[in-house]
């Protein structure tokens, strides 16, 4: 149990913490808020502020009057693009290193938990008549919700392969194998660095229940589930996290929250590639 916790307090430690201005973003968007409480963190930060206007003026929102201001900017793009550039440009790198315990390359978990986000936000248009979730806290925890799996890559490094052939020969999930070699798994190391990182109680839950939703508090189970289906349409796209995709089980529970018929499905789909071609044009 010592060698355990040592271990991953060790991947712990190897991480960054948050630049202070994003905690205060996160926190804030994460509760009732107005779009004057955004503009007052991000407005300090320049270089956010310059990739916003840039984004904001780029081929893929196609206006014709030039966005000179952040507020018109913020307005135009959306709060959740806001935060997504945010974490990118806040988080040292953290979300473009490649993970070798999952044999993930470069880039891969950056792909993964935008379109998990993104497709997390799109479920919730389809909720159930008196489900109510936030589409906003959708898209962070979508974000969020596998940052466990970078504190575990280093001691998972040589055993992914093992890992994944043990789940397809017993049809067992990918977050049980990684609990009997290590005695933890990345939701809850995910949790812990949620602690370390100071993140808001709504973005705990995701990250620690977005494979196990029906444990979520009640109170949180709208938004674990869209974060869980998010998870699995992003890696249904083909934006998985290596080893491990599509190992997960799907939780029958999702259909009391959201009506996933197969047109839907489809339309989730279908939307999910066109805000991602969207979201990378306006930042290449």
């Amino acid at each position: 149990m010592d060698d355990m916790n040592e271990q991953l307090q060790a991947g712990l430690r190897a991480v960054k913490p948050l630049s202070p201005s994003l905690v205060t973003l996160l926190g804030v968007t994460a509760a009732e808020h107005t779009l004057q409480d955004v503009l007052k963190i991000i407005q300090l930060d320049a270089v956010l502020t310059a990739r916003l206007l840039r984004a904001a003026n780029s081929a893929a929102f196609r206006r014709t009057q030039e966005v000179d201001s952040l507020g018109m900017a913020v307005s135009l793009l959306g709060e959740r693009y806001v935060v997504g550039m945010a974490m990118e440009l806040s988080s040292d790198g953290f979300f473009d290193q490649p993970l070798a315990g999952y044999e993930s390359a470069a880039g891969d978990l950056w792909r993964h938990s935008i379109k998990a986000a993104l497709a997390g936000r799109l479920i919730c248009r389809y909720a159930r008549a008196r489900v109510t979730v936030d589409s906003n806290q959708a898209f962070t925890g979508g974000i969020l919700h596998d940052i466990g799996k970078a504190v575990l890559s280093a001691a998972l490094d040589g055993a992914a392969r093992d890992m994944a052939l043990s789940v397809a020969g017993d049809q067992s999930s990918y977050l049980e194998a990684e609990h009997s070699r290590l005695g933890y798994d990345h939701c809850e190391a995910g949790v812990a660095l949620a602690v370390q990182w100071r993140l808001p109680e709504c973005y705990k839950a995701a990250i620690g229940f977005h494979h196990k939703p029906d444990q979520a508090p009640d109170g949180q189970k709208p938004l674990v589930f869209a974060v869980h289906l998010g998870d699995a349409f992003a890696m249904l796209s083909g934006a998985g996290t290596g080893s491990d995709s599509l190992l997960y089980p799907l939780h029958p529970d999702h259909a009391l929250y959201f009506d996933l018929s197969p047109e839907n499905v489809q339309r989730i789909l279908l939307d999910l590639e066109n805000e991602y071609a969207a979201i990378t044009e306006s930042i290449a």
